[in-house]
């Protein structure tokens, strides 16, 4: 099944990747402890076309992993901020049963 991106346009499942803003820089999704980096990095994410798929990649890669298995800028969030969006969506996963 097809996503849409915000143009519209069809994303196929596995095959966002190539419509990724962070194509053409992909050592800027991982900017390390700069803040000015971090920014720049997220910026970048909030012009892609393809960012609610990236996010969704991570979070089932990631999963429940520790922090030190998560890494980089992925869908506009750092590794605390996907593992914090994990933790939440699973509060509400139980909170719903």
């Amino acid at each position: 099944m097809a996503r849409r991106g915000p143009g519209g346009d069809a994303v196929k499942g596995g095959n966002w990747h190539a419509q990724a803003a962070c194509g053409d820089e992909p050592d800027a999704m991982f900017p390390g402890t700069s803040a000015a980096k971090i920014h720049k990095a997220k910026a970048l994410c909030g012009t892609c076309p393809v960012r609610q798929q990236c996010l969704e990649d991570a979070m089932e890669a990631e999963g429940n992993t520790g922090k030190c298995r998560r890494y980089g800028i992925r869908g506009g969030l750092t590794p605390t901020g996907r593992r914090r969006l994990y933790e939440e969506l699973q509060r509400r996963a139980k909170a719903a049963v």
